[in-house]
C-alpha cells in the first residue's frame, strides 16, 4: 500500500511537471499567478493607503468593493466574449486595462497627487478588466493542455494563488513600513505589467468553434442558458452557492487594517502578516492526502 501510495505521488509530481513542457502554458501560468497576486497585494496597498488618508473603514471597504461588485456584474459577458473570440487577445485586452490602471495608481501615490476619488473612479475600471480577463484566461488553460491534464493545471495555479495570497501581502507590509505606500504600488505595476507580457507568449490558438447562431441575442441566450443549468443542477447549484457564501468574508476585510494598526498596534507588516495567514490556510486546507478509498483501490488486483 505505501508502494502504491509513492508510485501515486511520483505519478502526481511527474503530470505536474509534463504540464511546463506543453508550448505556452509556462507562459500563462505565470500570467494568472502574477494577475492574482497583484490583486492581493493591491488591495492590501490600497486598504492601508484609503485608511490613512480618510481614517474610515466605510471608504476602506467602499474602494475595495467596487471592483469585485463589477466583476461579479460583468463575469458573464467576459465568458460570452470568451466563447465567440480568440480568448488570447480578450485576455490581453483585460490584462493590459489592469496594468494600465496599476500603473496610472503607481504614478498618483509616487507624485502624491493620488485622492480617494481617482480610487473610486479606478476600481470599476480594474474590474471591468478583470471580468474581461478572468473567463478568457481560465477557458485558455483547457485550450493548452486538454481535459486529461485540467486538473493538474487549475492545481498548480491554485497552489500558487494560495501561496501568493500569503506571502504577497506580507511583503507589501514590509515594503510599506521600510518605504512608503508608493512602493507597493510600484511593485503592483510591475508585476500586472508582467502578467500582462506573459500572455504574449502564448500561441495563437483557434478561435472557438462558433455555435452557428453568432450575435449579443444568442449570447444573452446562452447565458441564460447557463444560469438555468447551474439552478437545475444540484452539484453546480451547491457548488455556487458555496462560493457565493465565501464572498461574505469580504465583510471584515476593511476592519483588519484597523484592528492592525489601532487596537493590534502592528502596523502595515503585521496587516499584511494577518491578510497572509488567509493564504497559509487556504494551503494547509487544500492539501491532499490519499483518502481510505484511494488506499483500499490500490490493493485490488490488476484485473479488477
Amino acid at each position: 500500500m505505501n508502494r502504491h501510495m509513492a508510485h501515486s505521488a511520483a505519478d502526481r509530481i511527474s503530470n505536474s511537471l509534463a504540464i511546463f513542457a506543453i508550448a505556452g502554458y509556462p507562459f500563462l501560468l505565470i500570467s494568472n499567478s502574477a494577475n492574482f497576486i497583484g490583486f492581493q497585494v493591491r488591495n492590501m496597498a490600497q486598504a492601508w493607503l484609503v485608511l490613512e488618508i480618510t481614517d474610515s473603514t466605510f471608504i476602506v471597504g467602499l474602494v475595495n468593493a467596487t471592483p469585485a461588485m463589477v466583476l461579479m456584474l460583468l463575469s458573464p459577458f467576459g465568458g460570452v466574449l470568451a466563447d465567440r473570440f480568440r480568448r488570447k487577445n480578450i485576455a490581453l485586452g483585460g490584462r493590459f486595462v489592469i496594468a494600465l490602471v496599476s500603473f496610472t495608481a503607481a504614478y498618483l501615490v509616487t507624485a502624491d497627487l493620488i485622492e480617494i476619488w481617482h480610487l473610486i473612479v479606478m476600481g470599476p475600471i480594474l474590474g471591468a478588466g478583470m471580468a474581461l480577463s478572468n473567463p478568457a484566461s481560465q477557458t485558455i488553460v483547457m485550450d493548452l493542455v486538454g481535459r486529461d491534464r485540467m486538473i493538474s493545471a487549475m492545481s498548480l495555479n491554485t497552489t500558487l494563488s494560495n501561496l501568493g495570497t500569503m506571502l504577497g501581502p506580507a511583503i507589501g507590509g514590509v515594503l510599506v513600513a521600510a518605504y512608503g505606500n508608493q512602493s507597493v504600488f510600484i511593485l503592483t505595476a510591475a508585476i500586472t505589467g508582467v502578467s500582462f507580457l506573459s500572455l504574449i507568449g502564448l500561441p495563437n490558438l483557434k478561435p472557438p468553434v462558433s455555435n452557428g447562431r453568432p450575435g449579443w441575442r444568442s449570447g444573452l441566450q446562452d447565458m441564460a442558458a447557463g444560469i438555468s443549468y447551474t439552478i437545475k443542477t444540484p452539484s453546480a447549484r451547491w457548488l455556487v452557492f458555496t462560493v457565493t457564501g465565501s464572498l461574505y468574508w469580504g465583510m471584515i476585510q476593511p476592519i483588519i487594517p484597523y484592528y492592525a494598526r489601532d487596537v493590534l498596534e502592528v502596523g502595515s507588516t503585521g496587516y499584511g502578516l494577518l491578510l497572509g495567514l488567509s493564504g497559509a490556510g487556504s494551503m494547509a486546507s487544500g492539501a491532499r492526502f490519499p483518502s481510505k478509498r484511494a488506499c483500499a483501490s490500490s490493493t485490488r488486483p490488476s484485473w479488477a
